[in-house]
């Protein structure tokens, strides 16, 4: 039995499905008619990338089964080059077997496919027909060379033959150590594949129908790339496990060409300067980081693309602060959301892209700013963590407990003195950057008993994306660094996930996320148009592993 994850089932459903469509094309041949070159080809294509996808996960039935295939294609093509009723049984059966893997991957579960037996007696038929003779055909002619039957000599495995599928069952014991696997020849020619598709619908869209050819071609690289990736991970060990890394300026160049592509394509007026500090990241991460950037940089040329009194420049900055990021973009244009008759709280109907850039930084606990101090510090500014594996803290005290919470969801502490009362609400607050912040203290929003000791002497503000709030503590702050293994289970369930292990003490961490959450359930959301954190909700927003569809 076979046990395909989420990722794989989706992916590998993808590339039999293709199969199954070309096998389909080759359906529609007539008996004693001409292969067709085209069909012939793509069948190859397909037929290759599937057999050696099925070989790296173990399913050797089929993928021996594909193989002979593709020979007895290769031996047909050599001799008659007509299609005949034995192919089309054998195609016939591929496809009835191959359509009962499908429906088995559409069902819900985990991914579990039972192939024994399925493709054994294919495989059978095949074999009897590849012992019989075929004849070998003059290729301008398209007669017999001789009236006596010979084998045809189809070298596998060469560029003549119509199908170059890698052969099963080869012992890669002596395998030299310059010499590539088939599965990364696969994950290039599949790149290139894809380069050549966006190339050719950049040049000449082909509406639908192009998009469709580069999801597969797309698909089929990210296909290949996991299993690569699968390979990779073997390298690593127990205590230094492999994990992908991504450079800062690999960052840039992916949002440079993202910047390129859509100037073709939609006639952006602008040039796009980057710049970055020397750091690497976690993939995943990174890719956040970059789709965060483009919808932020679309947002941008939006406004402007149609401009023709503006040369347009957008300015991406990236500095490091130790194990986060603080990122800011800025451009030359005029219009901000102060001088517009959009309502202020509403940011998405002015930058549409913040839809999705809320959502990954909330589930990145993120700060994010828009228009900060009016446009004068940039566009948007946002931080964003370096990495899974260890995370910056800041260690305060509040309510007579010591807690601590991710040093990239701080955005200040400030003096008590500088707290308000709003006698109406009953409520204290704090103006930051002309917008009102509510403050409360950690034992006010818990539903556990936390002791109170101490009013405090200082307000530390905190939040996720454009909310704030202020949580009141005391003495003066501290910062430490703590790796996951030192996260152990939170002891105040409301307000944290977390409880931060530092030698015999445990930091409860707090979560932004929780404490906005309960402030809004204990106080209502009774917030003036100007208070931080009013706008509209984002339970819609694109989720962050998706791919941005603005291209």
């Amino acid at each position: 039995m076979i046990i395909l994850n989420e990722e794989n089932r989706k992916l590998f459903g993808e590339q039999v499905n293709d199969h199954i469509a070309k096998l389909n094309d080759l359906m529609m041949l007539g008996a004693g008619e001409k292969f067709i070159e085209p069909v012939m080809q793509k069948i190859s294509f397909a037929n290759g990338l599937l057999a050696g996808s099925l070989r790296m996960l173990g399913m050797h039935e089929w993928s021996e089964t594909l193989n002979q295939f593709g020979i007895l294609m290769d031996k047909a093509a050599a001799s008659t080059g007509c299609w005949d009723e034995a192919l089309s049984q054998i195609v016939s059966e591929l496809l009835e077997a191959e359509e009962q893997v499908v429906a088995e991957l559409m069902k819900e579960g985990p991914g579990e496919l039972e192939l024994d037996g399925k493709f054994f007696g294919i495989q059978q038929e095949i074999n009897v027909l590849l012992e019989e003779s075929f004849y070998q055909v003059d290729p301008d002619t398209g007669q017999d060379g001789s009236t006596d039957p010979v084998e045809a000599s189809v070298p596998v495995n060469s560029d003549e033959t119509i199908f170059p599928i890698p052969s099963a069952g080869i012992d890669h014991s002596d395998r030299s150590a310059d010499e590539n696997f088939n599965t990364m020849n696969r994950l290039i020619a599949s790149l290139e594949k894809v380069n050549e598709k966006l190339n050719s619908y950049l040049v000449e869209p082909k509406g639908e129908a192009g998009i469709r050819d580069l999801e597969l071609a797309y698909g089929e690289s990210e296909f290949f790339l996991g299993l690569v990736g699968n390979i990779l991970k073997q390298l690593g060990n127990r205590n230094n496990s492999f994990s992908a890394k991504v450079s800062s300026q690999t960052v840039l160049d992916g949002v440079e060409d993202f910047s390129g592509i859509n100037t073709r394509m939609h006639g952006w007026r602008s040039k796009i300067e980057l710049s970055a500090d020397a750091f690497s990241l976690e993939r995943k991460v990174a890719s956040d980081l970059a789709k965060i950037l483009e919808n932020c940089i679309f947002d941008i040329n939006s406004m402007y693309c149609e401009r023709e009194d503006i040369d347009l420049l957008v300015n991406v900055k990236i500095t490091s602060e130790g194990l986060y990021l603080v990122a800011t973009i800025s451009d030359n244009g005029p219009d901000f959301l102060s001088d517009s008759r959009v309502d202020r709280d509403d940011t998405v109907a002015f930058y549409k892209g913040l839809l999705e850039v809320r959502s990954i930084l909330k589930k990145w606990g993120c700060l994010l700013w828009v228009e900060p101090e009016n446009g004068r510090g940039g566009r948007f500014k946002f931080t964003f963590p370096r990495t899974t594996v260890m995370t910056e803290y800041h260690l305060l005290n509040g309510s007579g407990n010591s807690f601590a919470v991710a040093s990239r969801s701080v955005e200040d502490s400030i003096d008590m003195e500088d707290v308000q009362w709003d006698e109406e609400s009953h409520r204290r607050y704090v103006i930051i950057s002309e917008k009102s912040v509510p403050v409360c203290r950690i034992d006010e929003l818990a539903t556990e008993d936390i002791k109170t000791e101490v009013e405090g002497d200082k307000v530390v503000i905190i939040g996720q994306a454009e909310e704030r709030i202020g949580i009141i503590t005391s003495g003066p702050l501290q910062k430490t660094e703590g790796i996951v293994e030192q996260l152990v289970e939170g002891v105040w369930t409301s307000i944290t996930r977390h409880s931060l292990h530092i030698c015999e003490r445990e930091y409860p961490v707090i979560d932004p996320k929780l404490i906005l959450e309960r402030y809004e359930m204990i106080y209502g959301n009774q917030e003036s148009p100007d208070m931080a954190g009013s706008y509209v909700e984002d339970g819609d927003a694109t989720d962050s592993d998706e791919e941005i569809s603005r291209v």
